[in-house]
């Protein structure tokens, strides 16, 4: 599986339960453009794009944008540095400490990280450098694959016809 699917799927995983679309994940953001957006109840909300990543992840993908709601920033539940105005935060790299929904009351902490964002460009398959066996178990093991130790047949190579 691709990065680009994983972090898609990290993303969808880390929205609190009961938490609308546009709420923050823990993670980082790096904040690229607000913009305003129409939500499916009719209301005018304004959202930041931005290039999210799970905390443990080294970088994030040039080309994958989420919208978060900026709001949820500057709410009287959040705990940040509040008093930046939201587009001083653009390009900088922001993260999301906690997001919590208790009693739908959305809190959360959050802070600017005092360091440049890495991100890097979206690789395909055909762009891939080689891979060894040792990065694919490498790979295998951080998804959950294991080898089968129990195989009953091996293949010889194929005979001439």
């Amino acid at each position: 599986m691709s990065t680009t699917l994983l972090i898609k799927s990290a993303y969808q995983k880390a929205l609190v339960k009961g938490a609308h679309e546009l709420a923050p994940r823990v993670g980082h953001y790096v904040f690229q453009k607000c913009k305003m957006k129409t939500t499916s109840k009719g209301l005018e909300v304004a959202v930041m794009e931005s290039l999210w990543k799970p905390l443990a992840e080294p970088s994030f993908i040039e080309s994958l944008t989420f919208e978060v709601a900026i709001r949820s920033f500057y709410s009287i539940n959040a705990q940040g540095p509040k008093y930046l105005d939201s587009n001083v935060l653009i390009n900088k790299m922001i993260i999301v400490k906690e997001v919590k929904l208790e009693n739908n009351i959305l809190s959360m902490s959050w802070d600017v990280v005092d360091e440049n964002p890495i991100i890097s460009k979206p690789k395909s398959l055909f762009s891939m450098a080689p891979m060894t066996y040792s990065d694919i178990n490498k790979m295998n093991s951080k998804l959950g694959i294991v080898d089968n130790p129990n195989t009953t047949q091996v293949y010889d190579a194929p005979d001439d016809f």
